[in-house]
C-alpha cells in the first residue's frame, strides 16, 4: 500500500510547484510593441523551432493573448497562424476539429485536431487577418472582436474567449510561413 501512494503523489508533488508558481495570467497591450510593465512577463514566452524568433502566449478573464517576434514578422508575404483546440483529449487527435491547417499554398499537419485557426498576412499596408472555425472545413471569416497590431519584427493579437466558444481548455500551436508556402519557421 505504501508504494502505491508514492507512486501516485510523487508526480503529483512535481507537477504542483510548477502550477503554483506560474504567474501567467497577464493582459499585454496589444500596440506593437514589447515594452513597458504591462507587457510580457517572462514566462509567456515559448521555445520556437527558430532560434532568433521567439512566440509568447498569455490570458486573462477576457481574452487569449498572442504574439510572435523576431525579423521578418512584419515583411510583406509573411502569414502567421495561430490554431487552437478547445475541446482537447488525452490523445491529441481525437478531438472535434481538424489536424490539416488551413491550405495556404501548402497544407500543414497539426499535431491536434483544432477548431479554430487565425491567420495574418502582411501586405503592403493592406494586411489581412481573420478567424476561421473549422465545421467539416475551414470556414472563412467567423465574428473577431480581438485586437492585432505590428510592429517592428512583432505582431500581437487577442482572440476574445468569446469567439472561440469559451473552453475552459486549450492545446496552441503558432507559426509562419511565406505566403507561397515555400518556408515554415518559428514554430511553438
Amino acid at each position: 500500500m505504501k508504494k502505491k501512494i508514492i507512486r501516485i503523489l510523487l508526480p503529483l508533488l512535481l507537477v504542483i510547484p510548477g502550477i503554483m508558481f506560474a504567474t501567467t495570467n497577464n493582459t499585454p497591450t496589444i500596440d506593437g510593441n514589447t515594452s513597458g510593465a504591462d507587457e510580457w512577463d517572462s514566462d509567456e514566452d515559448l521555445v520556437t523551432t527558430t532560434g532568433s524568433y521567439t512566440d509568447y502566449i498569455t490570458w486573462d478573464g477576457s481574452n487569449l493573448y498572442f504574439a510572435i517576434a523576431g525579423g521578418d514578422v512584419d515583411t510583406d508575404g509573411k502569414v502567421s497562424f495561430i490554431y487552437i483546440d478547445t475541446d482537447p483529449q488525452p490523445t491529441a487527435t481525437n478531438g472535434t476539429g481538424s489536424t490539416s491547417s488551413i491550405a495556404w499554398s501548402i497544407t500543414h499537419t497539426l499535431p491536434f485536431t483544432a477548431n479554430y485557426g487565425f491567420a495574418y498576412k502582411v501586405q503592403s499596408g493592406d494586411d489581412y487577418y481573420n478567424l476561421r472555425k473549422y465545421d467539416s472545413g475551414w470556414q472563412a471569416d467567423q465574428t473577431y472582436n480581438g485586437s492585432v497590431a505590428v510592429g517592428t519584427n512583432l505582431l500581437e493579437v487577442s482572440i476574445p474567449w468569446s469567439n472561440i466558444g469559451s473552453p475552459s481548455q486549450i492545446y496552441v500551436v503558432i507559426f509562419m510561413q511565406n505566403d507561397d508556402g515555400s518556408w515554415t519557421w518559428s514554430g511553438a
